[in-house]
């Protein structure tokens, strides 16, 4: 029998969901039960009395008891919902904040079950954090700028050796958040700056691009390759490009493993680039990145490995320390 309640926080288009749903149910490691958040307040409900007695109401009709969830996996929250008859706009923004702080309240009292903490990757998601931890953990990031003063960021460009690129820190639905190499053209819009602050970055000529997928204390990497030239600066737009494991030097592995106990996941995806003359170069954590393309082209087992994380959570506390072998 199940084990214990699985929750997947995603919503049913969402393909990930559906395959780690599959894989739960076949290897019979817990029962998995997919939580939209866009069904709540509308057609879900949070049952909370005296502070001892913690239910969740899904839309199915179904009872969630706090002590049966073995575990929740935090994969892609939805928005909330709300009635057409909440047609004022400060209305219904009033209603989103309290259900936000409801809703992830009660997921932040199911502590470490979580896979990832709410809080924790949201820290973790921040890149300047992101760049200033690999750093301290002896990954090598590139010369980097971030700021919105245009005169420094002027500078920066002007003195900065080779090709740049400028990054944002997160996009929206209509403004991408793509890597963007430096033109002239964009010297001219600096004055914006004022407004947002930017990532500029010197450009590494690559070699390969690395994607690791971290889950608990297991590693799979995979190198990554891609002849199309808009490529060489955002692998991500290549959706051929070529993925086979790859085994990462083990000083590369130790800082890895340094920065994300430092951040505290016990999930995460994080992309890297081999320049040209072998240099490894940081850029980012993703808390919840996508793990599937590389699975399926690698064929890694990542999934089995997350079904077993998700069916026993480790404490992240007692598992990634800097004196550990992780061997």
């Amino acid at each position: 029998m199940p084990r214990g309640k699985v929750l997947i926080v995603s919503h049913d288009d969402d393909y990930h969901a559906a395959v780690m749903n599959e894989w739960l149910q076949k290897e019979r490691l817990a029962e998995p039960v997919i939580i939209d958040l866009h069904d709540f307040p509308t057609r879900s409900a949070l049952l909370i009395e005296d502070l001892s007695h913690l239910k969740l109401r899904t839309s199915g009709g179904s009872t969630l008891l706090v002590d049966d969830i073995t575990s929740v996996w935090w994969r892609r929250a939805n928005n909330f919902s709300f009635e057409e008859v909440l047609v004022d706009q400060s209305v219904r923004e009033f209603c989103n904040i309290n259900c936000r702080h409801a809703m992830e309240g009660f997921f932040q009292i199911l502590g470490d079950r979580v896979v990832d903490p709410i809080f924790r990757m949201r820290a973790a998601d921040r890149k300047l954090y992101q760049l200033h931890l690999a750093k301290s953990c002896g990954l090598t990031v590139p010369p980097t700028c971030i700021t919105n003063d245009p005169k420094t960021a002027h500078q920066f460009i002007a003195m900065t050796p080779g090709r740049k690129i400028y990054k944002i820190f997160e996009g929206t639905n209509r403004l991408s958040s793509t890597t963007t190499m430096i033109e002239s053209r964009h010297l001219e819009n600096l004055h914006l700056l004022r407004h947002s602050p930017v990532i500029f970055q010197q450009f590494v000529e690559p070699g390969f691009d690395l994607r690791i997928t971290v889950v608990g204390r297991q590693l799979f990497p995979a190198k990554w390759t891609s002849l199309m030239p808009e490529a060489q600066v955002d692998i991500r737009v290549d959706l051929d490009a070529e993925l086979v494991s790859y085994v990462l030097p083990p000083e590369i592995e130790l800082g890895i493993r340094k920065l994300v106990g430092r951040l505290q996941l016990r999930y995460c995806a994080i992309d890297m680039r081999v320049s040209s003359n072998g240099q490894f170069y940081f850029f980012e954590v993703n808390p919840s990145g996508q793990y599937l393309f590389v699975e399926t082209s690698t064929l890694q087992p990542i999934t089995a490995a997350l079904a077993q994380l998700l069916a026993n959570p480790i404490d992240p506390a007692n598992y990634f320390t800097e004196s550990d072998s992780f061997a």
